[in-house]
């Protein structure tokens, strides 16, 4: 009887402590899911906060491609954008919508709907189509479309590091994601970059997904997006790596050889119609796109030298990037991210974890030797790195925390990777609370420039003051410094001749001087006319300098040592000189020889 009574209180303790457990771990999960579901509505308010931040205005080069593409586009009558550095999806959807929106007002989407079957019953003399050939407006749905996807990738990066690491992994993912200042920057601008890594996310989620249950309907879904994503460009390419050995891996466990045949036949096979449908011209027009792929593969590689990429000619392979890394997500991800991929795959190797991250981080690892070699560095081109950095940093963070040894440093860690990561997407998200420099140098111009001045400005950037409502940009004279020609007598004399007749010279950003400065053996002369203006040589005081960097609180954040585009495009620093000595051409002209 004494030992029933203890074997019931044994039992007593054991389900109390049980349902302990299981409520703990409830809640848990609850304030998990609520942390994760406040991180989903702040990273899409840092990304679709302010999407028109240049006021209409374009400043983006790859947006005015873009815009310009969709502009071309006539549906049924013309459907070649003309334009293949980017495929059709972006822009055939970005046209789609705008023609849905162009019809707002009187006529509901039910009866534009119901006007594709028949179309007479539409009058279309009292729409307005802008939407399908402003340039402005285009880039706005570009714009709206970045921002969706990049707010969609935080969800996707929590399934994805759910499933690899469970609840805390998937949260503290995507809390990384959704505070990297470079996935904010891009969901702003109305071009690729935020749609290819919401696809690359579906792909490898499915392609996980895939591996780890081995169900048909999820590589179906992955077949799906890979399509998808190449109809959005075609170096999603580099993607079909992660399928691919998810795939293989199966196929190695599977016993009946030829149905896993088949079905990677069947998946090749939906992948490319996708891609043929969503961007038909890439193969209907295969001259021009193999031409646009040979001059792009010639400009990331160095072969051919454009104004764009001469910033990059003393740049070393793989440290320029991962010097990058930090401007683009924060001080710890990129080293510990880098760790933690290597260090996952030497425990999947040998065999302490699971083998479903093998082919994310076999992407990641392929992808960072191949793009990370390229002369030119753009920042975007890390941007499909970026999650598996993420992914990494998490992992390591939370293996840290499992043993004993290292278990203070991954608690400090867990602590202070997402806070810094936070605070400094906080900073850099202060740009966009704030009018854009060239919108704010214009409008300078505008009131203190007197009309019919005469405005140097520079080739290859964009000309300010930019034409604003209620001002005429046309009140001014512009002479063109045509700084990125060679230093030829002809170019120094015409140089002189600007500079003597100029009132005012601009500086839209430091495209030119930073990148001709740092050659001087390409321009002897011209770099060191740009030491010479800055000190004031040359007759011109600097009269106004906007700037607008990254803000936290009082602390401002220099960020002109990172890379030219992670600026120039949305937060560049403007210089305003004054021709105040009124030099001769003769003397402007000795001053710039010796």
């Amino acid at each position: 009887m004494k030992g029933w009574k203890q074997f019931q209180r044994q039992d007593f303790v054991k389900s109390v402590r049980d349902r302990i457990t299981f409520n703990g771990s409830i809640k848990i999960r609850k304030s998990a899911f609520f942390l994760f579901v406040f991180l989903l509505f702040l990273g899409g308010f840092f990304r679709f906060y302010n999407l028109n931040w240049d006021e209409g205005q374009l400043y983006h080069p790859d947006e005015r491609n873009v815009a310009a593409a969709v502009s071309r586009i006539e549906f049924p009558t013309k459907l070649d954008p003309e334009f293949y550095a980017y495929n059709g999806l972006p822009i055939y959807l970005y046209h789609g919508i705008g023609t849905i929106l162009s019809l707002k007002g009187e006529q509901p989407l039910s009866s534009f709907l119901a006007s594709l079957i028949n179309p007479e019953k539409l009058d279309f003399q009292k729409k307005d189509f802008s939407w399908t050939y402003d340039w402005s407006k285009i880039n706005l749905i570009g714009r709206f479309f970045s921002a969706l996807s990049a707010t969609i990738s935080i969800y996707l990066i929590y399934l994805l590091g759910k499933l690899l690491m469970g609840m805390v992994g998937g949260v503290l993912s995507a809390t990384l994601l959704a505070f990297s200042p470079s996935l904010i920057q891009q969901a702003h601008f109305g071009v690729t970059e935020s749609l290819l890594l919401f696809f690359l996310l579906l792909i490898t989620f499915f392609a996980t997904k895939f591996l780890k249950e081995r169900k048909i309907i999820f590589l179906l879904f992955t077949a799906v997006f890979c399509g998808l994503a190449l109809g959005t460009k075609i170096s999603a390419l580099s993607f079909l790596i992660i399928p691919s050995l998810s795939f293989l891996i199966s196929f190695f466990r599977e016993k009946k050889k030829t149905k896993w045949l088949l079905l990677g036949g069947s998946f090749l096979i939906l992948s490319f119609l996708l891609f043929f449908l969503t961007s038909p011209y890439t193969f209907l027009n295969f001259s021009k796109f193999r031409e646009s792929m040979e001059y792009e593969n010639g400009v990331v590689t160095g072969k051919i030298k454009v104004p764009y990429n001469w910033q990059f000619s003393d740049t070393f392979p793989y440290l320029f990037f991962f010097k990058n890394l930090h401007w683009q997500t924060g001080i710890f991800v990129p080293t510990l991210g880098f760790l933690g991929i290597f260090f996952w795959l030497y425990f999947i190797l040998k065999k302490k974890e699971n083998i479903l991250a093998l082919p994310a981080f076999s992407f990641a690892i392929f992808y960072f030797a191949y793009v990370g070699s390229w002369y030119t560095k753009f920042v975007r081109y890390m941007i499909p790195l970026i999650p598996f950095l993420v992914l990494g940093t998490v992992w390591i963070i939370l293996k840290l925390t499992q043993f004993q040894k290292t278990k203070l440093l991954g608690k400090i860690l867990l602590i202070i990777v997402p806070v810094s990561s936070f605070l400094w997407s906080l900073a850099f998200f202060s740009i966009y609370t704030r009018p854009s420099t060239r919108i704010v140098a214009s409008k300078w111009i505008y009131e203190n420039v007197p009309k019919g001045s005469v405005l140097l400005v520079e080739h290859w950037d964009d000309r300010l003051p930019s034409p604003l409502p209620g001002y005429d940009p046309s009140q001014y004279i512009y002479l063109e410094m045509e700084n990125y020609d060679a230093d030829t007598p002809e170019k120094i004399s015409k140089m002189a001749k600007n500079l003597e007749m100029g009132d005012f010279l601009i500086l839209s950003s430091r495209r030119l001087y930073g990148s001709i400065g740092k050659n001087p053996q390409e321009w002897p002369i011209t770099s060191k006319y740009y030491q010479k203006l800055f000190q004031g040589e040359l007759g011109y005081v600097l009269v106004q300098k906007i700037t607008s960097y990254p803000k936290l609180f009082w602390l401002e954040i220099n960020d002109d040592s990172s890379e030219e585009t992670f600026q120039v495009y949305d937060h560049p620093v403007i210089h305003i000189f004054q021709n105040k000595e009124k030099f001769s051409k003769e003397k402007l002209e000795s001053i710039l020889i010796n």
